[in-house]
Protein backbone atom coordinates (compact mmCIF):
# COMPACT_ATOMS: atom_id res chain seq x y z
CA UNK A 1 0.00 0.00 0.00
CA UNK A 2 1.04 3.46 -0.59
CA UNK A 3 -0.93 6.29 1.18
CA UNK A 4 -1.40 9.92 -0.26
CA UNK A 5 -2.09 13.11 1.99
CA UNK A 6 -3.24 16.44 0.23
CA UNK A 7 -2.82 19.84 1.98
CA UNK A 8 -6.11 21.84 1.19
CA UNK A 9 -7.19 21.28 -2.03
CA UNK A 10 -7.99 23.92 -4.23
CA UNK A 11 -9.51 23.83 -7.94
CA UNK A 12 -13.39 23.41 -9.24
CA UNK A 13 -15.09 20.49 -9.49
CA UNK A 14 -19.07 19.68 -9.58
CA UNK A 15 -19.97 21.82 -6.52
CA UNK A 16 -18.08 24.24 -4.15
CA UNK A 17 -15.85 22.38 -1.68
CA UNK A 18 -14.68 23.55 1.34
CA UNK A 19 -11.62 25.60 0.27
CA UNK A 20 -14.16 27.24 -2.83
CA UNK A 21 -16.47 28.49 0.15
CA UNK A 22 -14.09 30.33 1.99
CA UNK A 23 -13.31 31.82 -1.51
CA UNK A 24 -16.57 32.83 -1.63
CA UNK A 25 -16.41 34.30 2.02
CA UNK A 26 -13.52 36.09 1.02
CA UNK A 27 -14.88 37.06 -2.02
CA UNK A 28 -18.15 38.06 -0.37
CA UNK A 29 -16.70 40.14 2.22
CA UNK A 30 -18.11 37.74 5.05
CA UNK A 31 -15.25 37.07 7.18
CA UNK A 32 -15.19 38.07 10.99
CA UNK A 33 -12.47 41.13 11.69
CA UNK A 34 -10.18 39.09 13.34
CA UNK A 35 -7.56 36.56 10.90
CA UNK A 36 -7.17 33.55 12.69
CA UNK A 37 -3.39 32.28 13.63
CA UNK A 38 -3.03 29.48 11.88
CA UNK A 39 -1.77 28.13 8.39
CA UNK A 40 -2.64 25.95 5.84
CA UNK A 41 -0.40 23.58 3.38
CA UNK A 42 -2.28 24.36 -0.40
CA UNK A 43 -2.28 22.20 -3.51
CA UNK A 44 -4.46 22.40 -6.52
CA UNK A 45 -6.61 19.60 -7.61
CA UNK A 46 -4.91 18.79 -10.92
CA UNK A 47 -1.37 18.33 -9.37
CA UNK A 48 -3.34 16.17 -6.46
CA UNK A 49 -4.58 14.00 -9.36
CA UNK A 50 -1.34 14.07 -10.70
CA UNK A 51 0.87 12.99 -7.12
CA UNK A 52 -1.78 10.16 -6.65
CA UNK A 53 -1.11 8.22 -10.59
CA UNK A 54 2.89 8.77 -9.61
CA UNK A 55 2.18 7.35 -6.12
CA UNK A 56 0.71 4.04 -7.66
CA UNK A 57 3.29 4.28 -10.81
CA UNK A 58 6.59 4.90 -8.85
CA UNK A 59 5.80 4.52 -5.23
CA UNK A 60 7.33 2.82 -3.11
CA UNK A 61 5.03 0.23 -1.08
CA UNK A 62 4.51 1.41 2.85
CA UNK A 63 5.67 5.10 2.01
CA UNK A 64 3.27 8.43 2.88
CA UNK A 65 3.53 10.75 0.14
CA UNK A 66 2.43 14.41 0.73
CA UNK A 67 1.16 16.67 -2.08
CA UNK A 68 1.84 20.16 -0.67
CA UNK A 69 3.02 23.14 -2.93
CA UNK A 70 3.22 25.76 -0.15
CA UNK A 71 2.52 26.42 3.31
CA UNK A 72 0.54 29.99 3.73
CA UNK A 73 -0.57 31.91 6.79
CA UNK A 74 -4.03 32.20 6.71
CA UNK A 75 -3.45 35.72 7.52
CA UNK A 76 -1.54 35.80 3.47
CA UNK A 77 -4.12 33.73 2.03
CA UNK A 78 -6.54 36.21 2.40
CA UNK A 79 -4.55 38.88 1.62
CA UNK A 80 -3.77 36.99 -1.95
CA UNK A 81 -7.47 36.25 -2.37
CA UNK A 82 -8.11 39.59 -1.64
CA UNK A 83 -5.68 41.22 -3.69
CA UNK A 84 -6.83 39.27 -7.17
CA UNK A 85 -10.08 40.30 -6.28
CA UNK A 86 -9.95 43.71 -5.15
CA UNK A 87 -12.12 43.29 -2.52
CA UNK A 88 -10.89 44.23 1.48
CA UNK A 89 -9.82 41.10 3.74
CA UNK A 90 -9.57 41.64 7.70
CA UNK A 91 -6.36 43.02 9.01
CA UNK A 92 -5.85 42.31 12.62
CA UNK A 93 -3.64 38.94 13.16
CA UNK A 94 -5.02 37.62 16.44
CA UNK A 95 -2.24 35.98 18.67
CA UNK A 96 -2.67 32.58 20.08
CA UNK A 97 -3.93 33.86 23.42
CA UNK A 98 -6.60 35.58 21.66
CA UNK A 99 -7.48 32.74 19.52
CA UNK A 100 -8.27 30.76 22.65
CA UNK A 101 -10.36 33.16 24.01
CA UNK A 102 -12.42 33.27 20.70
CA UNK A 103 -12.55 30.02 20.70
CA UNK A 104 -13.72 29.81 24.37
CA UNK A 105 -16.54 32.33 23.47
CA UNK A 106 -17.74 30.15 20.47
CA UNK A 107 -17.58 26.94 23.04
CA UNK A 108 -20.18 28.94 25.13
CA UNK A 109 -22.13 30.59 22.18
CA UNK A 110 -22.06 26.50 20.59
CA UNK A 111 -24.14 25.24 24.36
CA UNK A 112 -26.82 27.54 23.82
CA UNK A 113 -27.26 27.70 20.36
CA UNK A 114 -25.21 25.80 18.02
CA UNK A 115 -23.11 26.96 15.75
CA UNK A 116 -23.10 25.42 12.28
CA UNK A 117 -20.32 27.03 10.16
CA UNK A 118 -17.82 28.60 13.10
CA UNK A 119 -17.93 24.96 15.35
CA UNK A 120 -15.58 25.68 18.36
CA UNK A 121 -13.47 22.81 16.70
CA UNK A 122 -13.43 24.26 13.52
CA UNK A 123 -12.21 27.45 15.19
CA UNK A 124 -9.77 25.51 16.91
CA UNK A 125 -8.28 24.45 14.04
CA UNK A 126 -8.01 27.77 12.16
CA UNK A 127 -5.70 28.71 15.24
CA UNK A 128 -3.00 25.43 14.20
CA UNK A 129 -0.44 25.33 12.21
CA UNK A 130 -0.77 22.62 9.87
CA UNK A 131 2.36 22.71 7.55
CA UNK A 132 4.14 19.86 5.45
CA UNK A 133 6.74 18.89 3.22
CA UNK A 134 6.20 17.33 -0.01
CA UNK A 135 9.54 16.75 -0.40
CA UNK A 136 9.51 13.07 -0.70
CA UNK A 137 6.90 13.00 -3.14
CA UNK A 138 9.30 15.43 -4.95
CA UNK A 139 12.39 13.72 -5.02
CA UNK A 140 10.62 10.00 -5.08
CA UNK A 141 7.76 10.48 -7.76
CA UNK A 142 8.84 13.54 -9.30
CA UNK A 143 6.21 15.32 -8.67
CA UNK A 144 6.16 18.56 -9.71
CA UNK A 145 3.04 20.85 -8.97
CA UNK A 146 2.39 24.21 -9.97
CA UNK A 147 3.18 26.85 -8.08
CA UNK A 148 0.00 28.52 -6.15
CA UNK A 149 0.40 32.06 -7.01
CA UNK A 150 -0.40 30.12 -10.56
CA UNK A 151 -3.36 28.10 -9.32
CA UNK A 152 -5.25 30.45 -6.99
CA UNK A 153 -6.30 33.31 -10.04
CA UNK A 154 -7.11 30.32 -12.05
CA UNK A 155 -9.67 28.98 -9.54
CA UNK A 156 -11.15 32.31 -8.98
CA UNK A 157 -11.61 33.01 -12.54
CA UNK A 158 -13.48 29.87 -12.47
CA UNK A 159 -15.39 29.89 -9.79
CA UNK A 160 -16.78 33.11 -11.08
CA UNK A 161 -17.43 32.03 -14.20
CA UNK A 162 -19.65 29.61 -12.68
CA UNK A 163 -21.07 32.44 -10.54
CA UNK A 164 -19.97 31.12 -7.29
CA UNK A 165 -18.25 34.05 -6.00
Amino acid sequence: ARVVNAGVIHGVGSRPSNSNRLLQRIARRELPPLVPPGSLAVVSVGDVADGILRALERGRAGRRYLLTESNLSIADLYRRVGGLLGVRVPQLETGRLAWSAVCAGAALVDRVRPLELATPQALRLLGRHFCFDARRAREELGWSPRPFDAVLPEVLRELAARGWL
